[in-house]
């Protein structure tokens, strides 16, 4: 093959959907690929010029490729990128390029590393015919969901390509995904070949915006050389910081009730800081991704004062952290505030350190009762 260099651009995402969105976007910046950690999973192997092998020439390989870090599938998504698909006609299986909450690698063969990936979406060129999946005899693209190849369960296609994709060169990809109108398109080699109009985010992943995307590949009973190779990354990228630790959320999932650390209020005051308002993006995250819970957010205060006046105090403070939830899109039917003024101490209120820990809000996420 004469061109053995493969590129792909991750052009621009756009974060424009308002406060919550703000808080979860990262500045546009030019990242250099020698300082991005790929997650690689399976057979995937580095070569030249930022190049990766997903699988290599063999039987029952498979291998996968994401972005560390995840991307908000309420904004705009789009990225080009060459395939390389083998050399022989009568070879198998094919690539996915895939969105999923998860960084994993699914079922070889007929699975491509996209069977088993629960929930999901995937783009998949598939240059192998499994009569059991109803796959066309041609070389065909099919927007795939939850990790099944079969396409009895397609979102879209699958659609007979007249390019043959296993001729020993390249071919450009373009996936394109308009959040506003909740459209993906897909052109290949300079020519649309497949789309998809559909809320993705509701639809797909349960209402949970986060996504991390790759690639998989994978060979079975026949075999094919996959690659690919990255060329340049320029796009908006959620923060490390967005979420809780996994610890917090699944003891908070489990319904334990835990103090939000950063959300601290000056003597008398029910302000949100700057810093409080990250903090509450990590609360978004969790109410966004589950939203089969309901909150409770209790306000307390210290002791200075009387013991009436720290009750409204303590209501109005764990008041303002719902209305601020509420602007920020979750359904006010899912949140309780109730302030219980100094009754609950945590600490001595002798010291200034002390009283601040005391002035605090806690959360308690549990599921209603049907």
């Amino acid at each position: 093959m004469k061109n053995t260099y493969l590129s792909c651009l991750v052009l621009l995402l756009v974060m424009a959907m308002g406060s919550w969105a703000k808080e979860l976007t990262a500045q546009v910046a030019n990242i250099p690929l020698a300082d991005v950690n790929f997650r690689k999973g399976g057979d995937v192997v580095k070569l030249e010029d930022n190049c990766y092998q997903l699988t290599p020439n063999k039987i029952w390989s498979s291998g996968a490729i994401w972005y560390p870090n995840p991307v908000n599938l309420n904004d705009n998504f789009e990225m080009e990128v060459d395939l390389f698909l083998g050399c022989d006609d009568n070879g198998a299986d094919g690539i996915v390029f895939i969105f999923s909450p998860d960084l994993k690698v699914g079922y070889a063969g007929e699975g491509m590393g996209f069977a088993g990936l629960y929930p999901s979406l995937g783009i998949e060129f598939d240059t192998y015919q499994n009569f059991h999946l109803n796959d066309p005899a041609a070389d065909h693209v099919a927007v795939l969901s939850d990790g099944s190849p079969n396409h009895r369960f397609d979102l879209a296609g699958p659609i007979a390509l007249s390019t043959n994709l296993e001729d020993c060169k390249t071919h450009r990809l373009k996936v394109l995904w308009k959040a506003r109108e909740k459209e993906l398109l897909v052109n290949l080699d300079g020519q649309p070949v497949i789309g998809l109009q559909k809320n993705i985010v509701a639809d797909i992943f349960y209402n949970n915006p986060k996504a991390y995307w790759g690639f998989t590949s994978a060979t079975g009973g026949k075999r094919n050389q996959h690659k690919i190779c990255f060329e340049k990354l320029v796009f908006n990228e959620l923060p490390k910081d967005f979420a809780f630790a996994r610890s917090v959320e699944r003891k908070l999932l489990a319904g334990e009730i835990r103090p939000l650390d950063k959300i601290q209020f000056p003597s008398g005051k029910t302000t949100l800081t700057e810093q409080s308002e990250a903090e509450l993006t990590k609360l978004l995250t969790l109410l966004k991704e589950n939203p089969e819970h309901h909150l409770t957010i209790y306000g307390h205060t210290d002791n200075v004062g009387n013991a009436a006046n720290n009750q409204q105090l303590s209501q109005k403070r764990a008041q303002s952290i719902l209305k601020y939830l509420v602007k920020n899109g979750i359904n006010p039917k899912r949140l309780i505030a109730k302030g219980v003024g100094e009754a609950y101490p945590i600490v001595s209120n002798k010291d200034a350190a002390g009283r601040l820990k005391n002035r605090r809000i806690e959360i308690h996420l549990y599921r209603p009762i049907p």
